[in-house]
C-alpha cells in the first residue's frame, strides 16, 4: 500500500482556448521531489562556493592591502628614523652653542645627564600603545618614539636654558659694555707684556703696569669700553695721553698719542675712536701704552681680551 503512496502519479490535462484535443500526462511525484531536491541542494552548493570564493578573494586582498600597509609603515619608519638622527645632531649642535653662550655669560653649565634627559629625569615610554603589533615592529615603534621624547625633553631643557642666558646677559649687557674686553687697536702686534721688563730707555728692571701695542703712525686707537673721558691731556713721559673711566671700577688708559680726538667730560663707546698711534712723550718708537686699572689695582690686559 506505501508502495503504491509512494509512486503514486498525478494527471497533467492541458485544455487550448483553440478548441484543438485535450492533452493529458502523467507526473511523478517522487521524481518531482528528486528533482526538487537536486536542484536545491545544487544552489545551496554553488551559493557556498561563491560566498567562499568572494570571502578568500577579500582575504587575500585585505591581506594584500596589510602588506601594503606594513611596507608603507616601514618605509615611513626608515625615513622618520633618518630624520630623527638627523634632529640628533642639531641638538648636539645647540647644546654645544648653549654651553659656549652659558661660559660666556659665567652663568653653570648643566652636565651631560640634564641635557640629555630634561629636568625631573628620564624620558618615560608607553609601551602598551604598541602591544597589538608584532615584536619587530613594536620595538622599532618603541625606539623612535623614545627617540622623539627625548628630542622633545632636549628641546623643553633648551628652551629653559636660553631664557635663561637671554636674562643673565640682558642684566649683565650694561657691565659688558663698561669691561674693557677689545683690542685698543685693530691687530695684536704686542711689543712689551705686563709685568717685569728691562726699560727700553732706562735699561733698569722695573715692573711694566700696561701692554705695548706697535703699528704705525696714524692707526686708529679705540676706546675698549663704554665710559666717560676724565683725562685727556699731555706729560713728558707719556706723552698725548687719554684715561677713560668705566663703570663697575675700571680706569684705561691710552698713551703715546700722536692725536687725542677725545675731551674730558666726553661719554664714548666701546670701539669708539678715540684718538690715533705716535711716539710721544718719553719712548723709543711709534707704540700704544695701554694699561686697565681695576678698583685702584693695575690688571694684565692680556687677561681681558
Amino acid at each position: 500500500m506505501s508502495s503504491i503512496r509512494e509512486n503514486r502519479l498525478f494527471t497533467l490535462t492541458i485544455v487550448p482556448d483553440s478548441g484543438y484535443d485535450m492533452k493529458t500526462g502523467n507526473i511523478n511525484l517522487r521524481l518531482i521531489t528528486g528533482l526538487l531536491s537536486f536542484l536545491i541542494i545544487t544552489f545551496f552548493v554553488t551559493l557556498f562556493f561563491i560566498i567562499g570564493y568572494h570571502v578568500k578573494l577579500s582575504q587575500e586582498n585585505e591581506y594584500a592591502d596589510a602588506v601594503t600597509d606594513m611596507r608603507n609603515y616601514l618605509d615611513t619608519i626608515d625615513k622618520n628614523e633618518i630624520t630623527v638622527g638627523i634632529l640628533s645632531n642639531k641638538m648636539s649642535n645647540i647644546r654645544r652653542i648653549d654651553k659656549s653662550f652659558r661660559q660666556f655669560a659665567y652663568m653653570p653649565v648643566p652636565d651631560d645627564n640634564m641635557y640629555m634627559a630634561g629636568i625631573g629625569g628620564h624620558v618615560i615610554v608607553d609601551e602598551s600603545r604598541f602591544e597589538t603589533l608584532g615584536g619587530d615592529m613594536n620595538k622599532m615603534l618603541t625606539d623612535m618614539y623614545l627617540k622623539i621624547r627625548t628630542i622633545d625633553r632636549q628641546l623643553y631643557v633648551e628652551d629653559i636654558s636660553f631664557n635663561e642666558i637671554e636674562n643673565s646677559l640682558r642684566e649683565s649687557r650694561d657691565e659688558i659694555n663698561n669691561t674693557p674686553t677689545i683690542l685698543p687697536i685693530l691687530s695684536l702686534n704686542v711689543t712689551s707684556k705686563f709685568g717685569m721688563r728691562t726699560n727700553p730707555v732706562t735699561g733698569r728692571k722695573q715692573f711694566h703696569d700696561a701692554v705695548d701695542f706697535t703699528g704705525n703712525r696714524g692707526d686708529k686707537i679705540f676706546a675698549t669700553a663704554d665710559g666717560t673721558v676724565i683725562k685727556s691731556d699731555y706729560h713728558s713721559v707719556r706723552g698725548h695721553y687719554v684715561i677713560i673711566k668705566h663703570k663697575y671700577g675700571y680706569l684705561t688708559l691710552y698713551a703715546h698719542l700722536d692725536k687725542k680726538l677725545v675731551k674730558v667730560g666726553d661719554r664714548v663707546r666701546k670701539e669708539d675712536i678715540i684718538g690715533t698711534m705716535g711716539s710721544s712723550g718719553r719712548t723709543t718708537g711709534t707704540n700704544l701704552h695701554y694699561s686697565i686699572t681695576h678698583n685702584n689695582r693695575k690688571v694684565n690686559p692680556l687677561d681681558y681680551f
